[in-house]
């Protein structure tokens, strides 16, 4: 959550590097867990995991504020305001939307599950689970069984 690709590939390459000096040439393995929910449209996915995926950040908001970027060591999340928190709340969701989960269409999906093959990813595993209506996340499972598909 706390991580863009450019940093968890760092974070891969350190990890590969200590289990090649480790273990010699055995294999090193990497799997990445994303939120996701999939749909055929970007704009529909987006309105319905944006309620629950802001509750689910804003119940975690002690954990979230370590990834704005701008936040630095002597911030005090307990001297926030409401308005504040679901100002950063906000932030977060966009960022988590656009770079950090698997959210939108089988397309868009495929460009971050490609990305992240790219820096190391050998497993990209979905948490479904983050308050989306449990019928509709289980129906969006169609939909991920689609971006699923093109990588058997």
């Amino acid at each position: 959550m706390h991580q863009d690709v450019d940093e968890l590939a760092e974070k891969i390459a350190e990890y590969c590097a200590a289990v090649r000096r480790e273990h010699g040439d055995w294999q090193s393995r990497a799997a990445v867990m994303l939120h996701t929910f999939l749909g055929h449209d970007t704009e529909y996915v987006r309105e319905v995991v944006r309620k629950p995926m802001c509750d689910y950040l804003k119940g975690s908001f002690h954990l979230i504020a370590r990834s704005i970027a701008d936040v630095g060591p002597d911030f005090d999340v307990e001297s926030l305001h409401e308005d504040d928190i679901d100002f950063f709340v906000e932030r977060s969701f966009d960022t988590h939307f656009t770079e950090r989960g698997l959210f939108g269409t089988v397309d868009e999906a495929a460009r971050m599950v490609e990305r992240l093959q790219g820096i190391g990813v050998d497993e990209t595993a979905c948490l479904i689970d983050f308050g989306v209506d449990g019928k509709v996340a289980l129906d969006g499972l169609q939909t991920l069984n689609e971006l699923r598909l093109r990588y058997q």
